[in-house]
């Protein structure tokens, strides 16, 4: 649908990758101001697109200041223009394993999460908070009905971060693995399917627009799955629900 925050195209991306002097094989670390917010998504991005090198500083740059690592402030007195080296980045391939689209999510949507177990396709799991997955809390897009695609999960992304740390600016990061997999498991659970799910099923994440999916993402293979058990519905609940032929679900 070309929503805000949705794939560039390969082309665009490997353009961009050029600007900013990133090649095929650099290193990439992506942080954001938050903690941990917006950097999965952009590291689900690399990845999708084949970029093996690639990770987060999970805490982004609120934990590196909180633990007294040097930062450059020239901005503060002019910005400094960085010229990045020059370099070549080839067109890549979308990793298709990566992404769901809106075709796939009807038909895993027919799926009962329960009865057919096993076979029931991919799990679902929703990254909004509990009253926007219900349908009783609305959506803040304007004209966007709340409420959630049929057999989704619904798992707010918070649930998967530590408590905000007591600093200035705060931050957040990601569970221990171990307590991750309480959580999912205990997700499981709450739907009547069994713990063991987390290791033997594939994965799909939705939220409001594609970006807090990316924690969901990120977490699933923090607790161990691996990369290919977990996709991402990149236009996520913005494109579900402005098609009018989408069934909504409100509980």
């Amino acid at each position: 649908m070309g929503l805000k925050h949705m794939l560039p195209s390969a082309e665009r991306f490997g353009e961009e990758c050029e600007r900013l002097g990133i090649g095929r094989d650099t290193k990439v670390v992506v942080y954001d101001s938050v903690g941990t917010w917006s950097a999965p998504r952009t590291l689900w991005t690399f990845k999708a697109f084949g970029h093996a090198d690639a990770c987060i500083l999970d805490g982004g740059l609120p934990r590196w200041l909180a633990e007294g690592f040097e930062v450059d402030d020239s901005s503060e007195t002019g910005r400094r223009t960085l010229t990045p080296k020059s370099t070549s980045y080839s067109t890549p391939e979308l990793l298709k394993s990566f992404v769901r689209d809106y075709p796939f999510m009807v038909e895993n949507s027919k799926f009962d999460l329960v009865e057919d177990g096993e076979g029931g396709g991919q799990l679902v799991l929703d990254a909004r908070a509990k009253g926007r997955f219900d349908g009783t809390a609305p959506e803040p897009r304007p004209n966007l009905s709340s409420g959630h695609i049929p057999n989704s999960i619904n798992l707010p992304f918070t649930d998967l971060l530590t408590p905000p740390s007591d600093t200035n600016p705060p931050y957040q990061t990601l569970l221990p693995q171990d307590e991750l997999r309480k959580v999912f498991e205990r997700t499981m659970e709450r739907y009547n399917i069994p713990p063991s799910s987390l290791t033997t099923r594939n994965f799909v994440t939705t939220c409001g627009s594609g970006m807090t999916a990316a924690i969901i993402w990120l977490a699933l293979q923090v607790a161990g799955l691996k990369p290919d058990q977990v996709g991402l519905y990149d236009e996520s609940w913005t494109g579900y629900a402005a098609r009018k032929e989408s069934k909504i679900v409100k509980s």
